[in-house]
């Protein structure tokens, strides 16, 4: 179920019990209810609690996954984000065109960023945090090193979909990467 979906019926799963209830109000005032189509209105009333309780739960259970996911992927971000900065924004000359030769932390940044676009694409992660975290993701791919590991898994077919295309165009910026010297060059898209 998408997103989009899933938002809407959890906004407004609360209007099927409130449909039954006045209905169950005008066939009062109407005297519609009588022995005969009691067990049509006791279906009725049972069927709108339990839609009522299973949107709860499941929101409920949804808003668990989504925080403790949150909450893991932060945390192994932040435990990256250091070693990741220190790459980055080392003197030391990294050949870019050859990913073999880069740091573990570069391949862990990426596969992080695949566990979050999997868990978006299911409908498990907001819109909002999954922009949040995109934006991030752009401002990495302006770095030369973390750009060819990038487009080197892109060419692998090991992006699962993550593509750097896909990225700037739900972004509506592209992450640029000029002259090899990719420091932060986001520039929104016309």
């Amino acid at each position: 179920m998408s997103n989009k979906a899933k938002t809407f019926l959890f906004a407004y799963y609360w209007v099927v019990p409130v449909v039954v209830f006045l209905a169950l109000l005008i066939a009062l005032g109407l005297e519609w209810l009588d022995k005969e189509n009691q067990p049509l209105w006791l279906t009725l009333i049972t069927g709108a609690l339990g839609w009522t309780y299973f949107f709860q739960k499941q929101k409920l259970e949804e808003d668990k996954l989504f925080l403790d996911s949150f909450e893991k992927f932060n945390k192994r971000f932040h435990e990256l984000s250091g070693k990741l900065h220190d790459v980055l924004n080392s003197k030391d000359p990294v050949d870019t065109q050859r990913v073999e030769v880069l740091p573990p932390v570069v391949h862990q940044y990426f596969d992080l960023c695949l566990e979050e676009y999997q868990l978006y694409k299911k409908g498990r992660i907001p819109e909002e945090t999954w922009r949040y975290w995109a934006q991030g993701m752009c401002y990495f791919l302006e770095h030369a090193p973390v750009r060819r590991y990038w487009e080197q898994m892109e060419r692998e077919c090991l992006d699962d979909g993550l593509k750097i295309s896909y990225l700037e165009s739900f972004l509506g910026k592209t992450c640029n990467c000029r002259n090899g010297d990719c420091k932060l060059n986001c520039v929104t898209a016309i």
